[in-house]
């Protein structure tokens, strides 16, 4: 879904904005917002909560832990409801194959991030179904073949008649190419993953730059 439908950054974005909001009502903290996506724009991903947090000087004479503080605004990102919308090409071909094939999303994360994601892009008019791999646990996330092969099940199909399409080679094509699914790498120039490495037995059978290249591809 992320990066493959719509731009990662989008929800970053938005979840920056939600705890922004979060921090300045309960705190009276303004600015968070600024600094967290100078920190994500510049490639500084690690512990942006935590240093922005202490950058604003949120720990001086607060009787708030930052370590909880952190915790609530990782809940606030991750639950809130983003603004986010769907790449030009990702539009036209959910609207263009879901008249075609039964279309099925297989997403990682953590459960009510996903939904929150899918219900915001409004896809169940695409999908037929949804396989968050979260709510089987963090077991069945990517690379494991746990959600793949429930797709199989639910749809009465091998691997051989399945297209899987998706962004990161690091980890999203280990499991289609056992299973013998056709593997499609989206690989966007401003996505997260661009410069990925690939997994090893990882590599898409096949990579695009947009999601118009499909109408030719699966001719």
């Amino acid at each position: 879904m992320d990066d493959t439908l719509f731009p990662e950054h989008q929800f970053v974005q938005s979840g920056f904005h939600a705890v922004s909001e979060f921090i300045s009502s309960e705190f009276s903290i303004d600015g968070f917002f600024e600094r967290a996506w100078e920190k994500f724009s510049t490639g500084d991903r690690g512990r942006i909560f935590n240093q922005v947090l202490e950058d604003l000087r949120f720990a001086e004479g607060d009787p708030h832990s930052i370590v909880q503080v952190v915790q609530k605004c990782l809940e606030v990102y991750r639950a809130h409801l983003p603004e986010i919308t769907l790449f030009e090409d990702a539009a036209w071909a959910l609207e263009h194959f879901s008249r075609r094939f039964p279309l099925a999303l297989l997403s990682d994360g953590y459960l009510e991030t996903q939904k929150n994601k899918a219900a915001a892009l409004q896809l169940s008019h695409f999908f037929k179904r949804f396989y968050f791999t979260d709510q089987w646990g963090i077991e069945c996330w990517k690379p494991s073949r746990c959600a793949y092969r429930k797709v199989e099940e639910d749809f009465f199909v091998e691997g051989e008649d399945c297209i899987y399409i998706s962004d990161n080679p690091a980890k999203d094509f280990i499991a289609p190419n056992q299973l013998g699914w056709r593997s499609i790498w989206i690989n966007r120039k401003a996505g997260e993953y661009h410069h990925a490495e690939t997994a090893e037995d990882g590599a898409a059978q096949l990579e695009i730059q947009s999601l118009y290249e499909l109408e030719v591809v699966l001719k």
